[in-house]
């Protein structure tokens, strides 16, 4: 009976065992089957993730691909010789207008404010820059900004057009027309003054100082974007590169003005202040009412039908557009000759840039801001 209890005893054991094995690899089994299954999901969800960052990244190099290509058409379009203006290469235009951003950045940080630092403390080290002076350096450098711009494209299409026959004679502006030949240097300057002129409406409207003639400026640059553009399209460039050429003479001699003016060299600012009074009474108030808008007003007849719709248009607009600039120069001479007047009555001299509350009157032009003070001695550059 005992040895028959101890063989069930033994029985059971080993079958509670087996039991327990079958459990067991039960549990291990189902943990298995939950590791692959989690294993397959993170894979799932790995290879999702790898997927949109491989779109994300498509897009990407698609979206600069493509910022490449416009640029490189532009690019090879500034190098085609006797090219038909289309509105799509103002695409050049607009990588300009944020090279000039760059441009102004770059040489204000690291050229135009040491150089103003420098020649407003004559070469010696200040103690310490004043708020005044701080303001005086960054009207400096503004100036430097825009004198360097002026003078290059100045020479620039001096360059390439005093060799051309119709640079001297107004009757050849529409000479041909509209079957005139298109340089791939006159393309670099149109697309390089149209993007001036855009990065200039954005400049005036946020950083730069906001001065009295502010509406007057703003319309001005307006204006030159549209008409810019307009004699790009219509191929009227020639007259139109001789347009943007006489303001920005005048302009030269303006902003070495204040510069000099700036930094305390007086001789040299009332110099140049003449330069720029003789230049603009010549070339924006007898040159180009006298010959170049009688041109677009009676030689332009010739080559244009004013019974057709879009050539009508064309020949309003264009001498509307020219006619009101023509009275913003009329508007500024009014207050160059004020300015003249006061100079001569302080003796030839243009007094130091200053900010009191002693001021009672000032003017502005083309942002060349005078102020008569009290006193009535002194006239001061802002």
């Amino acid at each position: 009976m005992e040895r028959k209890k101890e063989v069930q005893s033994d029985s059971y054991s080993r079958g509670r065992k087996k039991v327990g094995r079958r459990k067991n690899c039960r549990t291990n089994n189902s943990t298995a089957r939950g590791r692959i299954t989690g294993q397959k999901s993170c894979g799932s969800f790995d290879a999702v993730n790898d997927l949109c960052l491989c779109c994300s990244r498509y897009s990407f190099s698609l979206r600069f691909l493509l910022k490449l290509q416009l640029l490189h058409s532009a690019m090879d379009f500034l190098r085609t010789e006797n090219a038909t203006p289309h509105a799509s290469q103002f695409s050049a235009a607009i990588y300009f207008a944020f090279a000039s951003f760059a441009a102004r950045f770059f040489l204000d940080r690291f050229v135009f404010r040491r150089l103003s630092i420098r020649m407003l403390t004559k070469g010696r080290a200040p103690s310490r820059i004043t708020k005044e002076m701080q303001v005086k350096i960054g009207k400096c450098s503004e100036s430097m900004w825009k004198l360097t711009y002026y003078a290059a494209v100045e020479a620039f299409i001096l360059k390439i057009t005093y060799q051309e026959p119709w640079f001297s004679n107004t009757k050849l502006y529409f000479n041909d027309w509209p079957n005139h030949e298109l340089k791939s240097s006159m393309v670099l300057y149109y697309m390089c003054q149209c993007g001036f002129y855009i990065y200039s409406i954005v400049a005036i409207l946020t950083w730069e100082t906001r001065r009295k003639d502010f509406s007057v400026m703003f319309t001005h640059h307006v204006i030159t974007v549209l008409l810019i553009g307009c004699s790009y399209l219509t191929s009227f460039f020639r007259i139109g590169s001789i347009i943007l050429a006489l303001h920005d003479a005048s302009d030269v001699f303006m902003e070495a003005a204040k510069v000099f003016k700036y930094s305390g060299r007086e001789f040299a600012a009332s110099v140049c202040f003449g330069f720029f009074a003789v230049s603009w009474l010549i070339l924006r108030l007898i040159f180009f009412p006298f010959w170049v808008i009688k041109a677009t007003s009676i030689d332009l007849q010739q080559c244009l039908n004013l019974s057709e719709g879009f050539d009508m248009f064309l020949y309003y607009i264009f001498n509307t557009m020219l006619i009101m600039l023509l009275i913003f120069h009329i508007y500024w001479w009014k207050l160059i000759c004020a300015m003249i007047y006061r100079q001569l009555k302080n003796r030839g001299k243009v007094g130091e840039d200053i900010r009191s509350g002693k001021q009672v009157s000032s003017i502005q032009i083309e942002g060349v801001q005078l102020v008569n003070t009290t006193n009535g001695e002194d006239l001061k550059f802002r």
